[in-house]
């Protein structure tokens, strides 16, 4: 199994060295995209500390207690699609030695749900936060 993770030295002829370089450029977009989630998760979690500690006089605050989940969902989410770019970049980089190329299905459907999953949540929890600030 570590063999699968170790270098490869190939010989370049014809593309190789265009595929395996465009292989990279594919993980390090999946990567960009896990540093983007992390970092959502983390403005979340600071904006809502900040707006809470600002309206901290309001009793029905409750924005401290959901922004931290949010968050956290938000960096959890941002490693699991690290490990689908990881994966993805081993696996392709299997077949494009062996001159196939895997069409990428799954891990584009998982994180497409993902990504519906964390924006419908982040609508409702904005939605239901909004909709408590206008009982005063």
């Amino acid at each position: 199994m570590v063999n699968k993770y170790g270098s490869v030295e190939l010989d370049n002829k014809g593309s190789v060295a265009r595929d395996h370089l465009a292989l990279e450029r594919t993980f390090l977009a999946w990567l960009r995209t896990s540093l983007s989630f992390a970092s959502i998760g983390i403005a979340i979690t600071q904006l809502f500390r900040l707006n809470s500690t600002i309206s901290a006089s309001n009793p029905k605050n409750h924005l401290r207690q959901v922004g931290k989940p949010l968050g956290g969902t938000f960096i959890g989410i941002s490693i699991v699609v690290l490990f689908i770019g990881f994966h993805r970049y081993f696996e392709s980089q299997h077949y494009v030695i062996r001159g196939k190329f895997p069409a990428s299905r799954g891990s584009i459907l998982i994180v497409s749900i993902i990504a519906a999953a964390l924006i419908i949540a982040s609508f409702v929890v904005v939605l239901a936060i909004g909709g408590s600030q206008f009982e005063k």
